[in-house]
């Protein structure tokens, strides 16, 4: 296992996706996935895991995310 330190949350994360993402959810409760919301912050999360995959701690270059809930 990689350990990985918890990277600060973007300052506008909880404006821009987060209360967005639960009004969506509270709307779509049945939907298949949800509206893409976190994209913009792909950057951020590359950095914060070095480009790795947190299951894997395989290389990943295109910051995928692959779900929206634990």
């Amino acid at each position: 296992m990689i350990p990985v330190a918890r990277v600060p949350e973007p300052p506008d994360f909880n404006a821009r996706a987060r209360r967005p993402g639960q009004d969506w959810l509270s709307r779509n409760p049945h939907a298949e996935r949800p509206r893409d919301l976190w994209s913009p912050f792909r950057g951020q999360l590359m950095d914060g895991f070095k480009n790795r995959c947190g299951y894997t701690a395989m290389w990943d270059l295109n910051g995928t995310v692959d779900h929206f809930r634990s």
